[in-house]
């Protein structure tokens, strides 16, 4: 309801202002380009609310987005959820067989994760690959597995030596 009053308000102080410019300039060379710019503040003013509600839109589907994803209580997870970590962890294996099997190494000797996009668990989105190479290698190796994977993934992907397994 105060929405509705100051918008009345609004307008009302427009035709009050306009009304005074108009007897100012009353005969004058002006008063024509007073009345159109009268005219269009208080077509302004009368539209300002719509203009508002379309800026909106945008925020209040970002809101609604917030209050449907937020419906699980933190620490149960859904059977989306579960489907798409077991999804994210047969895609870590299948790539991992992959480079065992594409450069003779064993599934012991490095590890693969995929870090994801969480956000939407009925659609995972690989945002990039780790590989992480257990023993100690020349670089030629770990730079043949990041050729390779960017040859055959169009994802970003590091590949790392470390001195532990996972």
């Amino acid at each position: 309801m105060d929405a509705i009053r100051s918008w009345i308000y609004a307008a009302f102080c427009v035709c009050i202002i306009g009304g005074i410019c108009s007897l100012m300039v009353q005969g004058g060379k002006l008063e024509r380009s007073v009345q159109k710019v009268v005219s269009m503040v208080l077509c302004a003013a009368l539209l300002l609310p719509l203009g508002k509600s379309f800026t909106d839109i945008p925020t209040l589907l970002s809101d609604w987005m917030k209050k449907t994803t937020s419906v699980v209580p933190e620490g149960e997870e859904t059977a989306q959820t579960l489907i798409a970590h077991t999804a994210v962890k047969k895609a870590e294996q299948e790539l991992t067989a992959a480079i065992a099997d594409r450069f003779s190494l064993a599934e012991t000797d490095f590890s693969v994760q995929l870090e994801t996009d969480c956000f939407d668990p009925t659609a995972i989105r690989i945002q990039c690959i780790h590989v992480i190479l257990y023993h100690d290698t020349d670089d030629y190796l770990a730079q043949d597995i990041h050729a390779w994977l960017n040859r055959k993934l169009d994802l970003p992907v590091t590949v790392r030596v470390g001195t532990e397994s996972a």
